[in-house]
This record gives C-alpha cells, structure tokens and sequence, in this order.
C-alpha cells in the first residue's frame, strides 16, 4: 500500500485576505497592548522602589563608618560653653587633635543637611570630602577640634544621651 501525496491548490478569495489580514493586526495589536501594560506596571514599581529608597535615606539615621585618620585637617571650631574645659599651660600644643564623626552620607545633600542642623546648636561643623580611592564615595559630618581626648570624650558622651545614637572619636595629627 502506496500513499500518493498531491498538490492542493488553495483558493483565498479577496474578502477572505482581508479578514486574514485584519485579524493579523488586531492580534499585533493586541500583543501592543499588553506590552505596554506590562511596561506600565514595571514602571510604576520602580518609581515606588526609587521614591521608598529616597524616603528611607532621608529618614535613616546617619551610617557611621570610622576611617583611618585623615591627612587633610578640618578648621579649627568652636566648643559649646557647657562642655568647653579651661587646657593647662602644657597643653597648649597637643600632638592630636579630637573631632567627633556624626555621620556618614552618600550624598551631599544629606550631608549639608545634618551639618546645618549642628551648625544652628552652635557647633563647628566640617564636611570631608570623599576620598579618592573610596569606590562608593562618602561624605563624612564632623563636628570639634578638641585638644584633649577627655574633652572631645565629654562632649561624645552628651551628644549621644541627647540623641540616642552613636558617634565615634576621631583624632588627627596637628601639622607643624
């Protein structure tokens, strides 16, 4: 038993083309449609992502990283009068100066922000740059130039009962 296979002439009249054709677009169409639904949507979660990641980074506190002792040294700053202690005549030249870390940001904005808020309870506040070799850079808050580890100590210890957080001691070497 032996198939034979034949030719088929299929005959597509010209309404018949036309259907073909329109049911064709309304499937691109269609398939359009979705598509941009689905764009829509990833959108509009990661505007939600970006939005919640600002909102979160405004409203975190500060991170606190402690780098290495820094080559650059901040401007000498005012003591508030409470904690400011009168320095015996054999320290007038200390060998390291004391500043406390208030925060950490990967923004200036945020940075300016926490220095400004020091800056009105009557702090000095410096803004270092981020170094060079950092890969994710980091805009450190620092508020003193203490002469002596006890003062910048004292003044640690009652920033962070008024404010609930942690800071962290740093010192520099005073440049001759």
């Amino acid at each position: 038993m032996r198939k034979e296979y034949g030719e088929y002439e299929v005959k597509i009249t010209y309404p018949k083309l036309i259907f073909l054709l329109i049911l064709v677009l309304g499937l691109e169409v269609l398939i359009f449609i979705m598509g941009v639904s689905v764009g829509k949507k990833y959108s509009s979660a990661q505007e939600k992502k970006l939005a919640k990641e600002k909102i979160e980074e405004i409203t975190k506190p500060p991170v606190i990283i402690k780098p290495e002792p820094q080559k650059e040294q901040a401007k000498p700053e005012e003591k508030k009068p409470e904690v400011k202690k009168a320095l015996p005549q054999e320290k007038l030249k200390p060998e390291l100066l004391y500043f406390i870390q208030i925060g950490a940001f990967s923004t200036k904005a945020s940075a300016d922000k926490l220095a400004s808020e020091y800056s009105k309870k009557g702090f000095k506040v410096a803004i270092l740059d981020p170094l060079k070799e950092e890969k994710n850079p980091v805009f450190r808050v620092r508020i003193g130039s203490y002469q002596s580890k006890e003062e910048a100590e004292k003044v640690k210890n009652e920033l962070e009962k008024q404010n609930k957080a942690k800071y962290i001691l740093l010192w520099e070497k005073v440049k001759e």
